[in-house]
């Protein structure tokens, strides 16, 4: 069943992808005055790996993301200009579906849990001429399996598939390599409902393809 979702999921995130990009290369091709990529770019994809605190051990975590710029951009190429020539920067809006999984190795006292995160997130962007500063809030749906079989075998086993509603607090940083490629790095804290990892830490980094 998971399997299923995060093919699905994948296929969802292309499909976005796909019109976006289009989109975004039209709008690229109508600005060909403008001094950076970086604000003529509405739509970046994000890929990345770190780990996941949800209790004493750490586990690896991989996720990817698609930001849409929300929030109309300049009226005309005047407009554009002047911005460029003030300097002004500013908070910018984006909206980010994205998915995210990671997977814990049971003990003798801890079950096999795996958690793949579907969700939204909201953010505040605040660019630089080499970097761009963000912090934001989100929510999402966890679909959770939890599988354990006890060494004393007088204990029942637990095979369980569950989902819980999320949400999280994140911060985070992209540093520019070119104009449309960024490293970024994201600390984060996620609270879930009702289950047994409900508070979850992540660190993770990886790159931003802008279009």
């Amino acid at each position: 069943m998971k399997k299923c979702i995060l093919s699905a999921a994948a296929l969802l995130l292309a499909a976005m992808l796909l019109p976006a990009t289009a989109e975004a290369q039209s709008s690229s091709e109508s600005r060909r005055g403008a001094d950076s990529a970086e604000e003529s770019s509405k739509v970046a994809l994000g890929i990345g790996v770190g780990i996941v605190k949800p209790e004493s051990d750490s586990d690896m975590y991989l996720t990817a993301s698609l930001r849409f710029r929300i929030g109309e951009g300049w009226e005309d190429e005047d407009d554009r200009r002047s911005y460029n020539r003030r300097g002004d920067r500013g908070i910018r809006g984006y909206l980010e579906p994205e998915i995210g999984y990671w997977k814990q190795d049971g003990t003798a006292n801890r079950p096999d849990t795996e958690d793949l995160l579907l969700g939204v997130n909201l953010l505040g962007v605040v660019p630089t001429r080499n970097a761009e500063y963000f912090i934001g809030v989100g929510f999402g749906v966890h679909f959770i399996d939890t599988e354990f079989t006890p060494a004393d075998t007088s204990f029942e086993a637990i095979d369980d598939s569950d989902t819980a509603i999320g949400a999280n607090l994140q911060v985070g940083l992209d540093v520019n390599i070119s104009q449309n490629v960024a490293l970024f790095g994201v600390g984060r804290f996620d609270l879930v409902e009702d289950v047994r990892d409900e508070t979850q830490l992540k660190v993770y980094g990886g790159l931003r393809f802008k279009f």
